[in-house]
């Protein structure tokens, strides 16, 4: 192997992911010696997404996932990004090393390291474009005149696109009573089942999800003014509700799945959810957005946990005719001027945690 003209160290790893049955031997040149390192074997198979748009920190877990038998010395800080060959339009993955690289103890730094993975399947998103095709007369789905939206006609979605479903009875009459998200799904895009319509609005009453749900983001407007909706246990993968995701949802009521991972709830996620009883957090939430649980006036009990340490401005405003008999909140938030948007005598109520 030629060494580089700044004589840097580097190491390359000339291998097809998916072709690899034994273990590779790597090979590194430095100062006009040689090194072989013997131990990293390829998985069978990448288990890894990457955005081919833009660099993407690699971190420890993400090389666990391409590599078996490394640890924390094997491969630290590194940033990925994408190459196409011009000739054949094979794409290279360049993991480049930024700081504190350690592959073993004679190497403590390394330029970069080119190698070749399988192609890796590109996510696919469920767009307006795709439910308006298969809802034309003779399309493949019936499913607003059964009422069903099943995990049978999303099977396979990584993603519900923006828009998707929103005001779809202004396009073709009927009823989606039921929504089952299948565990493929790991994101409901902006105003995917959002209803903004006043004659003939969405119907729909209930949405569940598939066991073993891998969703993490429901986004902004998702299912915004669906006044029928009335229940959904969100799954414990989720981490990201968005602003005005579940806004005007009157009838709903809300709770989580034990082992919850939710770290964010945005602004005005919740507005005037009437049914909303029991409000407990789970403990992995950080940030809970402005007004997020606005108008919210059948609130009985609050729990927010030792964990959220971002509190928008009054995330409680306009709940003055809740019938509020416990709430409990962290002690950081005891001196905020806005009282959260409560009442006088609903804070006087809190317990301090």
């Amino acid at each position: 192997m030629k060494k580089s003209k700044k004589n840097k160290p580097f190491l390359f790893l000339g291998f097809f992911a998916l072709s690899i049955t034994s273990i590779p031997l790597f090979t590194l040149a430095s100062c006009g010696s040689t090194t072989n390192i013997v131990g990293i074997k390829v998985k069978s198979e990448p288990m890894i997404s990457l955005d081919e748009s833009k660099e993407t920190k690699i971190s420890m877990a993400t090389t666990q996932k391409l590599f078996d038998g490394i640890n924390d010395n094997n491969f630290k800080n590194l940033t990925a990004t994408w190459k196409t060959n011009d000739l054949n339009g094979d794409k290279t993955m360049l993991l480049t090393a930024n700081e504190g690289f350690v592959f073993n103890e004679s190497l403590k730094s390394i330029e970069s390291l080119p190698f070749t993975i399988a192609p890796i399947p590109s996510q696919k998103i469920l767009t307006r474009e795709i439910v308006l095709a298969n809802l034309e007369p003779g399309g493949a789905w019936d499913v607003l005149l059964d009422g069903n939206l099943t995990k049978e006609h999303l099977k396979g979605y990584t993603e519900i696109g923006i828009g998707a479903f929103k005001d779809i009875q202004d396009i073709r009459p009927g009823h989606i009573f039921t929504v089952d998200i299948p565990n493929t799904v790991t994101k409901i895009a902006k105003e995917a089942f959002a209803n903004e319509l006043l004659l003939f609005p969405n119907d729909i009453r209930f949405v569940t999800f598939e066991a073993n749900s891998t969703l993490e983001i429901i986004d902004e407007f998702a299912f915004s003014k669906n006044h029928n909706l009335k229940n959904i246990i969100f799954p414990a993968s989720l981490k990201i509700i968005g602003d005005r995701a579940f806004q005007g949802c009157n009838r709903l009521v809300s709770s989580f799945m034990p082992g919850s991972q939710l770290e964010s709830i945005g602004k005005l996620a919740f507005q005037t959810n009437d049914k909303l009883a029991l409000l407990i957090l789970p403990n992995t939430l950080k940030t809970i957005g402005q007004n997020a649980f606005l108008g919210c006036v059948g609130l009985e009990e609050i729990f927010i946990p030792l964990s959220v340490t971002t509190l928008g401005a009054r995330p409680f405003l306009n709940t003055w005719l809740a019938p509020i008999v416990k709430i409990s909140i962290p002690s950081i938030f005891q001196t905020r001027d806005d009282k959260l948007g409560l009442l006088e005598e609903h804070w006087a109520l809190i317990q301090w945690i």
